[in-house]
Order: C-alpha cells, then structure tokens, then sequence
C-alpha cells in the first residue's frame, strides 16, 4: 500500500497547483481560473481512482508477483495523459494538438508565494498523505482480521471423493486396528468452524440433516503449513500406527491457495497404502439465483429451499439436484421383492447423503430364513446403495432411525462387515442416482483377500447395464 501511495503523483500535484497558484497570476496569464480549478480537482479524483483500485488489487491478489504486475498496469494507465500531451507537443496526434498542447501558458513561470504559505502547503500535502495512509491501512487491517475470521469463504461445501478404496486402514479407536476404508463413506456436507494459517478449516457433518455430529468425530479438510498443502484428514485414520507426522493426511493437495474452491480437483493423491492419484469435486453450498437451485426451489439467504408445491415430485439436496418422483416411492426388485421409502412422523422425507432411505415391505427372499421379526433397509452411504439385513429388527421405530440417522456414518458403522445382527448382502454400481432405480446391483458372496475388497459379487440382474429396481407407484 505504501508503494502504492508513493507512486500516486496526481493528487499532491493538483493540490500542488491549487495552493500554489494564485487566481490573479493566472488572470494576468489570460488563463481561465474556473477550468483550472476543474481541471485539478479532475486530477485529484483520478488520483483516489488509482489508490481505490489499488486496494482492490491488494485486496483480491494472492500472489506478490500477480499484485506488482498489476500495480505496474495501474501505474501505466494513470500515466496516459501524461504520455499523450508529450506526444502531442511532438505533433504525433496532428497539427492541432500540438498548438493546444504548445500554448504559451503551459510554459508560463509563475511568481513563487511567500515564505509562510510554502509552509502551509507542505503540512496540507503531509497531512493528505498521511491521511491517505491512515485509511487505506484501516481498511486492510479490517480485511485481514475478516480473512483470519473466514468472512469471505464459503461457509458451508458439498465434497465427492473417488472410488478409491484402502484395504488396511489403521484406526486407532477399532480393536482390530485394521479395517477398510472406503473414501466415498466421507461424501457429504462440510461446514467451515474456524480458520488455520489465514484458511478455513471445514468440518465434516452428519449424513441426515447436515448439522454436526454429537458422538462421533468428524473428518476436516484443512491447510497444513509444513506441507503447504490442503489435506483430508481424521485423527483416528493413519497411514500406520507408528505414523507421529504433524499431519496425519489422508487425501492431500500441494496448493497454497487461500480458497479451497480454487483447488484444482485433479490435483489431489490418496493413501490407499501407497500414494495414488485421486480427484476430489467440491462445490460450495451458497446460491445467488434461482439457477444454483436447479430451478427446483428459491434461493433464500444464500441457501435454496426446495420447492414444496409439487404434490408428484420430491426435490432435495443442497442445491435442490435430486428428486423423487410420487411413482418412485414404492420400488420393485426383479426378484419381486417391494420396497418403500421411509418417512418421518411430520411426512417429510427420511434421506441420508441427500438420497432416501427404503425399507423392505416384506415379500421374495426366501433363501435368507427371515423370520417376521427381520428386516432389510437400502441406504445410500455416498457412492454406493447397501441393502442391509437386520436381523430381529424388523420393527425398527422412527425414533430409533431419528437417533441414528443423526450419528449414521457406513465407516464407523462398519457397515460392510458382517455381524450376528446386521450385514451389508446386496452392493450397486457407483451412483450418484437419486434413487436405486435403474442402477446395477450385486451380491455379495465370498469374502477374502482372493477377492475385490467387497468380496465375490454376483450380478442380480441379466443383462448387465438394465438395473435392479422399476418403480412401481405409490
């Protein structure tokens, strides 16, 4: 800013010309007073126009090498005028200009004023300058305590994570210490909570209502100084448990960029036990028409509200992207099994990851034993649809999907690994669907290092490629 100010030479030089020219000099030069004082305030206001838009360089640049080639540009246009008159006294623009530009009056010597008011004008130019310096540093400062804030971050963001799948996670609050970890369990709303090295720190929430967890510890995505870089990370996750690093990262991006929306989403690797490439999508949950809402609702406060009018259609998500048809609330399997969606006690929609949650209604599967006490539930867990088999849970209440919906995590919750009471017996494709139809499914068979990391999985439909479930009404 100081740079900034000392290259700035209009708005002394008008002020200059102000208190240093007497009207009655200029009258005897046959000068007209009123255009001179025009003529310098014009001056002045280009000089506040340069010093404005070099806050607004500073303010918005990220980089030392960007702000001074930007600074230089500014510099330049300010000194148009100036190149432009030595041009035309060169008869360069005609012969026009150059008797307007060669005027005795340009080359008139004015009487200097008396001893006092050189002093005066010296305080006034000292005084502008030092004003301008207070202001303008005033502003920066207040800029840089809202950047240390985050205040002009998107506050809350969307993060997709790959396929990408590490067989041997160690964690450190799990008995076996060992367990898979599939990135796409970590899809999901991430809400900014504070800052770190002058960036936000972006808190992972709960996949029913994106509000932050209770029990369990979220993920967060956020700046790590000694590798400067971005990193995905959760203080229970280690690449090993001998790992001490400052940063246990489990995705990272070598960026230094101050907004995380400004990272490049191929740029990111992943530890699936070595270091691989990965992409990350993250988009930012704000909105500023009703475009950002996929025409499916209003953008209020800078968040859409999903359109509630349509009686046929469903409209959810952060950007009101997905949507459940009236026909899609009761599915069918090709085995003839049917499903319907779960509602909550006030009818609206009961959804995790932003997708909803079916129940099986009680047909087919006569090969599993069920006794009328067990269930199946299909959960979307970010890129994947589960079926999951609950055995003696058939009944299970909206009070309990309330409860554990609001702390429901497919990692934490192991929800691929068997158990006596519940296990995962049906995996799709991945999807970003907003429901199950039309999306392959598989199920899952052998389990063992043989095996892909879901184990043997049998393709439920013939041919491949037409989907399991039809909708069949409501």
């Amino acid at each position: 800013m100081c740079k900034a100010l000392l290259m700035e030479e209009e708005i002394p030089t008008g002020i200059y010309l102000l208190r240093r020219i007497s009207k009655h000099s200029l009258v005897a030069a046959e000068i007209n007073y009123k255009k001179f004082v025009v003529s310098s305030i014009v001056r002045i206001l280009l000089g506040y126009t340069f010093l404005v838009n070099a806050f607004y360089v500073i303010a918005q640049g990220d980089r030392v090498l960007d702000i001074f080639y930007d600074m230089l540009a500014l510099s330049f246009v300010e000194m148009l005028d100036d190149i432009s008159f030595h041009l035309a006294t060169m008869d360069v623009f005609g012969k026009r200009l150059k008797r307007a530009t060669t005027k005795t009056c340009f080359r008139e010597e004015f009487p200097h004023q008396s001893l006092g008011r050189g002093r005066g004008l010296s305080i006034v130019l000292k005084t502008v300058y030092f004003f301008n310096l207070l202001v303008f540093f005033t502003l920066l400062s207040a800029l840089t305590v809202r950047q240390e804030q985050g205040y002009f971050n998107c506050k809350s963001i969307t993060v997709t994570f790959g396929n990408d799948i590490w067989e041997e996670a160690v964690v450190t609050t799990m008995k076996d210490n060992e367990t898979m970890l599939v990135y796409s369990f970590f899809n999901g709303v991430y809400q900014q909570k504070g800052t770190q090295d002058g960036r936000p720190v972006y808190i992972e929430q709960n996949k029913f209502d994106n509000t932050p967890y209770h029990d369990k510890v979220p993920a967060e995505i956020k700046y790590c100084k000694k590798l400067q870089a971005w990193v995905f990370t959760h203080k229970d996750i280690r690449k090993s448990s001998s790992d001490e690093s400052e940063c246990q990262w489990l995705l990272k991006a070598n960026s230094v960029e101050y907004d995380l929306l400004n990272v490049p989403s191929d740029s990111w690797s992943v530890w699936v036990g070595k270091i691989n490439h990965a992409e990350v999508s993250i988009t930012c949950n704000t909105c500023y028409e009703v475009a950002d809402c996929n025409l499916n609702g209003v953008c209020n406060d800078e968040m859409c509200e999903c359109d509630e009018s349509n009686d046929s259609v469903y409209f959810f998500g952060k950007h009101c992207e997905h949507k459940l048809k009236d026909q899609c609330n009761r599915i069918k399997g090709n085995d003839n099994e049917t499903w319907s969606v779960v509602k909550l006690k006030d009818q609206t929609l009961f959804t995790t990851y932003s997708r909803p949650l079916y129940a099986w209604s009680g047909s087919s599967f006569e090969k599993y034993n069920l006794t009328e006490d067990d269930s199946f539930y299909m959960i979307f867990s970010g890129a994947h649809w589960l079926v999951i088999y609950f055995k003696g849970q058939r009944n299970l209440s909206l009070e309990f999907w309330e409860y554990s919906a609001a702390e429901y995590h497919p990692f934490w919750s192991n929800d691929l690994t068997h158990n006596e009471v519940n296990n995962t017996v049906f995996i799709s494709d991945p999807t970003s669907a907003s429901t199950p139809v039309g999306v392959d499914f598989y199920e899952i068979g052998e389990q063992g290092e043989q095996y892909g990391p879901f184990g043997v999985l049998y393709p439920m439909q013939n041919p491949p490629g037409r989907g399991y479930f039809q909708c069949i009404g409501s």
